[in-house]
């Protein structure tokens, strides 16, 4: 759907900005590319993992056929195969929201680590960089909302709202 597209789009947009931002240490040679440093490497590692970590939970909370992966048993299997650590899948697991709702961890887990990185000075740009990339973050949020919305079948507002003038008038 367009609204798929669309967060897919956002998450693509982290992942670019990011990439595009972190530091890099430059080669002796010139004729050479240059390479990101160790810890901006690592930042990157990290996000790549939760991104992909909430596409698999977000979609999950949406279908039945993939609702398995919010399981215990399918919490395991995202530890067993490197989605995520044993340690995130207990505070995921222990955490007051339901299971419908942990990619919501993850993106604030993804906004901290922009923030660390940033604050870090392996994340470099500026305040103009900080502003979009945090509105990418907001627009991700949007987007899984209104996928969960479109999803459950519910009216427009307006439409409630033309419905109870009507209601009302007669």
């Amino acid at each position: 759907s367009e609204l798929s597209r669309r967060l897919q789009g956002r998450l693509h947009d982290i992942g670019m900005n990011l990439a595009t931002h972190a530091t890099r240490k430059s080669p002796s040679n010139p004729n050479e590319p240059s390479t990101y440093t160790a810890a901006s490497r690592q930042i990157l590692e990290l996000m790549s993992r939760y991104i992909r970590l909430f596409n698999l939970l977000t979609y999950a909370s949406f279908t039945r056929s993939h609702r398995p992966i919010l399981t215990p048993r399918g919490m395991r299997r995202l530890v067993e195969r490197g989605l995520m650590t044993p340690e995130e899948r207990d505070v995921l697991v222990d955490a007051a929201i339901p299971a419908t709702q942990r990619q919501s961890a993850i993106l604030m887990w993804m906004i901290q680590l922009f923030v660390e990185g940033r604050a870090s000075g392996h994340i470099l740009g500026g305040s103009g960089f900080e502003q979009q990339t945090m509105e990418k973050f907001h627009v991700i949020r949007a987007q899984y909302g209104a996928i969960g919305d479109e999803l459950q079948g519910r009216m427009p507002l307006a439409y409630a709202h033309i419905v109870q003038v009507l209601v009302d008038l007669i």
